[in-house]
């Protein structure tokens, strides 16, 4: 964000430091995920298949 805002630079990226880490964060209020938790675990498999997809091809990225 810095970045795009002029106000600072990236030197490295997070996956020089740690290849394959967990990049993607969902996340939302402790009472939704209680309230909803079959809809809370479907939106986190959802985010893992998507992780999966784009890691398993580069052409699958934009």
């Amino acid at each position: 964000m810095a970045e795009v805002q002029g106000s600072g630079k990236r030197v490295i990226r997070s996956g020089a430091l740690w290849p394959g880490h967990p990049e993607k964060v969902l996340a939302c209020p402790r009472e939704f995920a209680e309230l909803q938790p079959e809809l809370s675990e479907c939106l986190t498999v959802c985010v893992l298949e998507a992780c999966r997809w784009l890691d398993a091809s580069p052409g699958n990225r934009a």
